[in-house]
């Protein structure tokens, strides 16, 4: 069980650096083709890889991150 949660932990700090470095198609190499993101706060469902990733290029626009921490206690 140690080796898979290391395992889940090495991607999760792989999408970390890909997002802090805006590299949003190294954060889908990570995601399957069928990926589905539910947003905080809405009913609304992202469907897909791509549309995950024009989401982030979106928010990106809008936002400026100072700090990504991933919410599994990492």
């Amino acid at each position: 069980m140690d080796k898979e949660i290391d395992a889940i932990k090495g991607i999760v700090q792989a999408i970390i650096e890909c997002w802090s470095l805006k590299d949003f198609d190294g954060i889908g190499s990570y995601l399957s083709v069928y990926v589905v993101v539910a947003p905080t706060q809405s009913d609304e469902r992202i469907r897909g890889r791509a549309a995950y990733l024009q989401s982030y290029r979106e928010y990106d626009k809008m936002a400026e991150t100072l700090k990504y921490l991933p919410h599994c206690g990492l």
